[in-house]
């Protein structure tokens, strides 16, 4: 009998857990097209790949990468997309209930990978950005879905 009173408030627990996990994972939406999209950079901008591989840990979080104030876009697991920036030294981050970041910089007429992925986190996994070699990044974006990026100007200051 005394398990069956203790239903309710593990039933609770479970319904708090999971709004908690849904609410930190944000509402990054995340459009797959039906196309494989690459670019190149341009003898103005250089151009910056991100990319997550499939990998079923953290399959179900989402989250948004951003260049400095701008929220460019977000990703999932077993997407990638990219970003024609100008020249200069760059700040890409992203953020659940912890930030990670990359700092490099952007040559014109260059291309740049940076490794997406997904770490252990209390309530949702941790983005984790690592700038990698285009013989490394190159061929695992191909193996992955294009995502549009829509780039947006948000008020955080980060």
């Amino acid at each position: 009998m005394k398990g069956l009173m203790n239903r309710p408030r593990c039933a609770a627990a479970v319904l708090v857990a999971a709004f908690a996990v849904l609410a930190l994972s944000g509402c990054a939406t995340v459009r797959v097209e039906k196309t494989p999209v690459y670019a190149d950079p341009t003898e103005t901008e250089g151009i910056v790949y991100f990319y997550r591989e499939k990998e079923w840990a953290g399959s179900g979080v989402r989250y948004a990468v951003h260049e400095g104030d701008t929220k460019l876009g977000a990703l999932k697991s077993g997407t990638y997309s990219f970003h024609l920036t100008e020249p200069g030294e760059k700040r890409f981050w992203a953020e659940t209930e912890s930030e990670d970041s990359a700092e490099f910089s952007v040559e014109a007429n260059e291309a740049y990978y940076i490794k997406c992925e997904v770490g252990m986190g209390l309530f949702v996994g941790r983005p984790k950005l690592t700038v990698v070699s285009d013989v490394e990044g190159e061929p695992a974006v191909k193996k992955l879905k294009y995502v549009k990026f829509e780039p947006e100007i948000e008020s955080a200051e980060k």
